[in-house]
């Protein structure tokens, strides 16, 4: 019962705790850091907060997530995650306040769009387009947003008072995660845009409908986590490509976990 229920509450508390350590990092980017300084000195510390959460994961699952975190490279990473599926699932469950804020953003377009569009007396199929295509720019401007403010607190921790480094990597990683996500965007689009008339989900039956969001998902999902690692390294001034393998490896199979879902 505790592995069942109980990790992934703790991993959906974690989760909320990264969303909310988002949002004070887009205050910092917007205030120089300031706002994050402003946090802190009221007791703000969202990464002793998840350490604190954390604790209540079971032995299981600890054990779990300290055999991935201990992997390096693609394959070993792919191996650790294989041997320990319970970490890929949580990690999983731990992304959805991340992808809830995203496909809010989303909804809140495709409905704008969809009422501008049926302003013109356009067809229940093009408004669907129309919101499709608003849908997918506001996921990638959101998960773009909230993925530099995650960066900038990181990156704000490790090197107080420097704002250049903040900015410096956590600017080209938000953009990156952005375009990559309008590209992308399915899981979210097709999420906000459900039960619209006209919406069309992806082709094919169950099991093409399947692979195809698993693999969408696990290539975006892979390219954004690879770059967004590149550029912090960048800032904090260690090889650019440390820990990028990994991340990619994890980043996909997480990707391909939600998007097959």
């Amino acid at each position: 019962l505790r592995r069942a229920v109980a990790d992934p509450l703790v991993a959906l508390g974690q989760g909320a705790v990264d969303l909310g350590e988002s949002a004070v990092g887009i205050g910092s980017l917007l205030s120089g850091g300031a706002v994050g300084r402003g946090a802190e000195a009221l007791g703000y510390d969202p990464e002793r907060a998840k350490q604190a959460i954390g604790e209540w994961y079971s032995p299981e699952a600890q054990a779990a997530f300290r055999a991935v975190e201990q992997a390096e490279g693609v394959g070993p990473t792919l191996q650790a995650l294989a041997e320990n599926p319970s970490s890929a699932l949580l990690y999983g469950v731990r992304s959805l306040p991340f992808m809830g804020g995203t496909v809010a953003a989303a909804r809140g377009a495709a409905e704008l769009a969809g009422r501008a569009a049926a302003t013109r007396g356009l067809t229940a199929v093009e408004e669907a387009a129309r919101a499709t295509s608003a849908a997918r720019t506001a996921a990638g401007v959101a998960e773009g947003a909230l993925t530099a403010g995650n960066i900038a607190e990181e990156i704000r921790r490790e090197r107080p008072g420097d704002v250049a480094a903040m900015y410096q990597g956590a600017v080209p990683a938000g953009i990156g995660t952005a375009l990559i996500g309008r590209l992308g965007g399915a899981l979210e689009a097709g999420l906000a845009t459900r039960g619209m008339p006209g919406a069309a989900g992806l082709a094919g039956g169950l099991p093409a409908r399947v692979l195809k969001g698993a693999a969408t998902e696990a290539a975006e999902e892979a390219a954004q986590s690879a770059q967004e690692r590149a550029w912090t390294n960048v800032a904090l001034d260690r090889p650019w490509d440390q820990g990028v393998a990994k991340e990619a490896a994890l980043g996909g199979v997480v990707g391909g976990l939600l998007g097959g879902a």
